[in-house]
């Protein structure tokens, strides 16, 4: 009985040091796999857009009064605004 509980022991001991190393290496690559697309990022920049210039852009008002677009882009302001 002894030498069942010893070998139990072992088997255990063994998939837990498995277990344990197999998340580490899983780590170690997503770590890699990370600093490579920052790496990759930086040195190929995304062209930013244009910042906003204060002036708002022309609006096809289909069928919307004037006074609904005015009271949205207020409140669209207000709410970047903070």
């Amino acid at each position: 009985m002894a030498n069942e509980i010893s070998e139990l022991l072992r088997e255990s001991a063994l998939l837990m040091v498995v277990g344990m190393t197999v998340v580490f290496v899983f780590l170690i690559i997503l770590i890699g796999a990370v600093n490579l697309i920052g790496a990759i990022c930086a040195k190929f920049p995304e062209a930013r857009p244009d910042t906003f210039n204060g002036k708002p852009s022309p609006v096809k008002a289909n069928g919307v009064s004037s006074s609904v677009v005015a009271a949205i882009t207020a409140a669209i302001h207000q709410h970047r605004k903070g």
